[in-house]
């Protein structure tokens, strides 16, 4: 005799799959799906539920349990990895960790950026990166002002357009030159 399974009951059973999964993935923890550090820098996500958790490379980001339901990260070096945590019912999280350069290496890429931008320093003061000087020209200013606005996190603009005694000298001569002398 052949057995045959009804639509209905295999409808049945796939129904409570799903459920069950359901009831599982509600019990996972409520962590964030990507964190941001800065390497020599920590982060605290709250995991409840949690398990167990494991890191993919120690060598960029380590963890700790700091309590029941949270597990501090510490930023070790810039790079890509990827924490994974279990659930108290067997459930998986995965959550991408990247971290990003210290902020004596963030300076270190604004300073190559502003390579060739003559008066324009740049330096780690306590948790922010602070670009400073007087720019000899408008192109100057505007270059730096994009690459604070790419880092707008950390950064601190401080850059003024130089309109000292040589610019304006340069600036008189251009409007003798073009026969505007009263205009200023």
């Amino acid at each position: 005799m052949t057995s045959r399974v009804l639509p209905s009951a295999v409808s049945a059973g796939l129904c409570a799959c799903l459920a069950l999964s359901a009831m599982a993935q509600a019990d996972l923890p409520a962590a964030p799906e990507v964190v941001r550090i800065r390497a020599g820098e920590q982060a605290t996500i709250m995991i409840p539920n949690a398990a167990g958790a494991a890191v993919g490379d120690a060598g960029i980001v380590t963890a700790q349990a700091a309590g029941q339901s949270e597990l501090t990260l510490n930023g070790v070096r810039e790079g890509r990895t990827t924490l994974v945590f279990m659930d108290d019912k067997g459930g998986k999280r995965d959550v991408d960790v990247i971290v990003s350069p210290g902020l004596s290496g963030v300076a270190l890429e604004i300073d190559k950026l502003l390579d060739g931008i003559p008066n324009a320093r740049v330096s780690a003061v306590g948790d922010r990166v602070v670009i400073d000087g007087k720019l000899l020209s408008v192109e100057d200013l505007e270059r730096v002002q994009k690459i604070a606005a790419a880092f707008s996190d950390v950064v601190v603009n401080l850059a003024v357009f130089d309109s000292g005694p040589s610019n304006e000298v340069i600036a008189d001569f251009i409007r003798r030159t073009a026969g505007v002398e009263t205009v200023k």
